[in-house]
């Protein structure tokens, strides 16, 4: 049995996964506030006291000791609020920082710890982005929440080959894709968000990517038999598969 655990499977990236995992004939588990498919467990990720018994209710569907593979990615997050960071309140700092990197790293806790004498292939995959290395105006709870995550999945890069059943780990930068995050920039206010007419402009011009392919490219590398960077670019995976 192959199992798949996805977090914000309920639309853009994290739906395109659940539907390509399950086509290939693994078991699914996605959790998301609004999810609708037999996979579907409802978490809300603003509220951390959920995440223990969610995932606990995970674990009931699954029969640890026929797992022979196990993925999991780390997919859910928002950009909200884009504002500068001087008309934040202490709710906007609470609610972005728990649900893009506390809620998270609880949820990936409690992978580490259930999992962690599984004998088979496992692999943690954390959907980080180009702001986890590089401040946006506007986007500062959303960059410091992706820097924080995408280090401690470096961490985890060196910490794991240590033992004695280790997870697979790594970063993957996704590009810029079509999805509801993207029209929530491009609805931003100048104000808000200095860059909007930069996104605007890769929406006109087609160059975001559909949740499909980067799903593609993500399965894509989950199936590598060896991760041997700490991040990877959907760009360069795309270009490596299409120089094939």
């Amino acid at each position: 049995m192959k199992v798949a655990i996805i977090t914000g499977g309920s639309s853009g990236l994290g739906q395109a996964l659940v539907k390509q995992y399950q086509q290939a004939g693994w078991q699914v588990i996605e959790f998301s506030r609004h999810g609708d498919s037999c996979s579907h467990i409802t978490l809300d990720l603003a509220r951390p006291d959920q995440v223990t018994a969610q995932w606990q209710q995970a674990i009931a569907r699954i029969d640890v000791s026929a797992v022979q593979e196990l993925l999991f990615v780390n997919n859910a997050g928002t950009l909200e609020p884009i504002e500068r960071a001087d008309h934040l309140t202490d709710a906007d700092i609470e609610r972005n920082l728990t649900i893009n990197l506390v809620s998270s790293l609880r949820l990936i806790g409690h992978l580490l710890r259930d999992f962690r004498h599984t004998q088979c292939r496992k692999t943690l995959i954390n959907v980080s982005s180009g702001a986890a290395n590089k401040g946006y105006p506007g986007w500062s709870l959303y960059c410091a929440a992706k820097a924080g995550l995408e280090n401690f999945i470096r961490t985890l890069y060196l910490e794991e080959p240590l033992a004695a059943a280790p997870f697979r780990v790594c970063n993957l930068d996704p590009y810029v894709m079509d999805t509801a995050m993207q029209a929530g920039i491009r609805a931003a206010t100048p104000e808000q968000f200095p860059q909007r007419e930069r996104f605007i402009g890769y929406h006109a011009s087609g160059k975001l990517l559909s949740a499909d392919l980067v799903a593609a490219a993500l399965r894509q590398l989950a199936a590598r038999p060896v991760l041997d960077q700490e991040r990877y670019g959907v760009i360069d995976l795309l270009a490596e598969a299409g120089a094939r």
